[in-house]
């Protein structure tokens, strides 16, 4: 059951309609654990004695309010100047699996962006190296959240001014 005011909730399991553990879907730290796929082992012993195993793999998401971010700073930019990009997967810098590319509002593809350590620099070029025209561009992030596997999408909009 997600938390509505934010990270965490916690993960029933049950066996025969009955709830038999709970996690609240933190590490033995009390740090919320990354989202993921969790391999979860349950060992009880039944009325007769006898060791019961109950294994199961579950997508756990604690960060569930914040799938993905990006953030163009600054989102106006001017000749000489370039647009630092912030991405992240619930709190999980991007990394090589993601792409980031940015585009006129025309759908032209101006610019295709090398993301490292959740982070991306456009210098204002095209893909020919020359100056982008003054007007509104798209960063059009393509990516993978590194801890679930799961894709994502998310857009920004940017200017250019001369």
């Amino acid at each position: 059951m997600p938390n509505p005011n934010g990270p965490g909730g916690t993960l029933e399991i049950s066996l025969n309609g009955q709830v038999v553990a709970t996690w609240n879907a933190t590490n033995k730290e009390g740090s919320w654990v990354p989202n993921g796929n969790y391999y979860f082992v349950l060992e009880t012993t039944d009325a007769n004695g006898n060791k019961v195993t109950l294994t199961r793999v579950a997508f756990v998401m604690p960060y569930h309010d914040q799938m993905v971010s990006m953030k163009a700073m600054p989102n106006v930019a001017s000749s000489g100047g370039t647009i630092h990009f912030v991405i992240a997967f619930s709190g999980v810098p991007a990394d090589g699996q993601s792409s980031l590319k940015i585009y006129s509002v025309s759908g032209e593809l101006i610019q295709t962006l090398v993301i490292s350590g959740g982070t991306a620099t456009w210098n204002l070029t095209n893909r020919g190296g020359q100056l982008a025209a003054s007007g509104v561009y798209l960063a059009v992030l393509d990516g993978t959240d590194p801890m679930s596997g799961v894709k994502m999408k998310k857009v920004v909009k940017v200017m250019v001014v001369h």
